[in-house]
Parts: structure tokens; C-alpha cells; sequence
């Protein structure tokens, strides 16, 4: 563990499993439900439901209900479209607060602002003397992480990603199959950033539009679960990176709650992220916020909440 500005963050070097980190795989044989399973409408526009989030949790769900489990690809439109759905609907994501989207994080922590990864994380994820460091670093995630992916993919794809991932910038490198190189997923960010801008149009300023892209790439799809564990892997790489100076880690903000200031901090803490701003708010606020004030604004950015997703800090 390491602490920074007092919020407890959990850094495993050798991408160790930690009681902080809870990892879900989706059920292989019967679809699972998307975000509004256990729902509850406490507002009149706002529903609050179930998930499990930390700084670098792992939460794997199917496509949402009424979606094939061979969906390949989720779009600001669909997104748009069932969080308006009544009742809305989204399926699972990625979340780590009190990050808004690990896509965004990921993208800014490790490319420039044209989608290019910064010579610094090349230059170390090349150096050859850091080959032997980064195989450690494939063999740990494949054991821990592997159980967790669906049966109904090959195993092969999910030990390729990883390898990909972490090793296909090394000298010498197998170039056949580098669908997962680093570089690529970071160019595929940067493009949904920049379509998403470009669909939007007049109707969001080009720093939301881009935001609400990249929180698209957040949303586990079933089917093609890849680029979901790829975002996640990366994640990781990230604190990694921060840990070992190759990275300046992001300068944390004093509060994560924004009406009592508390941090997200500890385990079993319930914090609620709303959508689809994606701002977070503590789980104590969140009750007195939705229920006893019927509220459905987020009291940061007063943007309209559809979703309350509720969670429980390294559970």
C-alpha cells in the first residue's frame, strides 16, 4: 500500500492480489443484468443501483438485458439512448473513484494530447534491461486475473492481450497478432475521444463531447471482453508507471465528496457515482441527498442524475 495526500491507494508492483482489489467475472452461461438489476427509484428521475467499485476495482458484467451477448461495440448514441430508456439502463463498467473514467485516465496519464504515447512510457516499456521486470509483470496478471475471464472466449486471447500489452514494444517482439499492442488501444481512445466530438456536434463542448467517449469505453461488453480487461491491465500500468517516477502521479484534489469533503479512503466505504456526469459522491451524503431531499442534480456540476451507482470501497 502507499498513500498519497491522504487517500489509501492500492499498488501492487508485481500486480499481486489484494484484498482492496474485488474481481467478478460476468456468469459464462446466462446473461447477467445490466446496471438497473436491484434498482430502486428514489427520485423522480433518478434510480440508484448496485455495483462494486475502488480506486482499481474490477467489475465484469454481460451486454445489458434485451442486448445479444455477441455485441461487439457500444456507442455514445446507445448510451445516450438507455440512459433516457425508462427506466435507464447501462451496462456494467469500469469504475475507480474517485476517477471519473479510466479511459480518460489512462489516455492522459499515458499519451500528449494528440493521442500519441509519450516518449517517456515508450522509451521504458523498449528498454530492453526492462524485459525480464515486464514477463513478471505478464506471468503475476495472468494468475490472478485469468480465472476472471469468460469460458466462453478463448483463454489464448486473454494471455495474448496481456503479453501484447506489456511486451509488444520490446525489442525482438513477435509481430504477428498485435491487435493488443499499447500503442493501438491508446489510438483507439484518442479516435473515440475525437468521433465522439465530431457526433456531437454544436450541441457539446468539444471537452464534454470527448469526455462522454471515452466513458463509453468504460462499459464491459461480453462480446468482446478484451479490450475491457486491456483497460483495466492499463489501469494498473499507470500506478505502476507512478510508482517507479516514470510517471508524475496526477495531482489528487482535497475531497472526493463534494458537500462533506470526506476522501475516498478505506475498505467497505459505500460511495455513489452518478451518471452520467460521473462525479462521486460519499455513500452517507448520497442518503440524506436522494432520500430525504429527493434530489436528482449532482451537487458538484448540477448536471441532471439518471443513475446513482452504489458501491463499497475494496469490497
Amino acid at each position: 500500500m502507499w498513500h498519497s495526500r491522504g487517500r489509501t491507494k492500492h499498488y501492487c508492483l508485481k500486480f499481486e492480489k489484494c484484498p482492496r482489489a474485488s474481481l467478478r467475472a460476468p456468469t459464462n452461461n446466462k446473461p447477467a443484468a445490466c446496471d438497473l438489476q436491484h434498482g430502486s427509484r428514489i427520485s423522480p428521475r433518478a434510480v440508484v443501483v448496485s455495483a462494486c467499485v475502488t480506486r482499481e476495482n474490477v467489475e465484469m458484467a454481460s451486454e445489458a438485458r434485451g442486448h445479444a451477448a455477441s455485441v461487439t461495440t457500444f456507442t455514445v448514441a446507445m448510451r445516450d439512448e438507455m440512459l433516457a430508456a425508462e427506466p435507464p439502463r447501462l451496462p456494467h463498467a469500469l469504475r475507480c473513484p474517485p476517477v471519473r473514467s479510466p479511459s480518460a485516465h489512462v489516455l492522459a496519464s499515458l499519451t500528449t494530447a494528440d493521442g500519441v504515447i509519450k516518449p517517456k512510457v515508450l522509451a521504458w516499456l523498449k528498454r530492453k534491461n526492462n524485459r525480464s521486470h515486464l514477463l513478471k509483470l505478464v506471468a503475476a496478471y495472468r494468475s490472478h486475473v485469468g480465472a476472471n475471464w469468460p469460458t466462453s472466449h478463448a483463454k489464448a486471447t486473454f494471455n495474448n492481450m496481456v503479453r501484447q500489452t506489456l511486451t509488444g514494444l520490446q525489442p525482438n517482439a513477435p509481430k504477428a497478432n498485435t491487435g493488443y499492442l499499447i500503442t493501438k488501444r491508446l489510438r483507439l481512445l484518442h479516435d473515440a475521444r475525437r468521433k465522439a466530438v465530431a457526433a456531437y456536434g454544436d450541441t457539446k463542448t468539444a471537452e464534454d463531447a470527448g469526455f462522454c467517449g471515452l466513458c463509453v469505453c468504460d462499459h464491459y461488453i461480453e462480446g468482446q471482453p478484451g479490450p475491457w480487461f486491456q483497460l483495466h491491465l492499463l489501469s494498473r500500468l499507470v500506478l505502476a508507471l507512478e510508482h517507479l517516477g516514470v510517471l508524475t502521479a496526477s495531482p489528487q484534489s482535497d475531497a472526493d465528496c463534494p458537500i462533506c469533503f470526506a476522501k475516498v479512503e478505506g475498505i467497505g466505504h459505500p460511495w455513489y457515482q452518478l451518471e452520467p456526469c460521473r462525479h462521486f459522491i460519499c455513500g452517507a451524503c448520497a442518503d440524506e441527498y436522494m432520500q430525504e431531499r429527493g434530489e436528482d442534480t449532482c451537487p458538484q456540476c448540477r448536471q441532471q442524475v439518471v443513475l446513482y451507482v452504489h458501491a463499497k470501497s475494496g469490497t
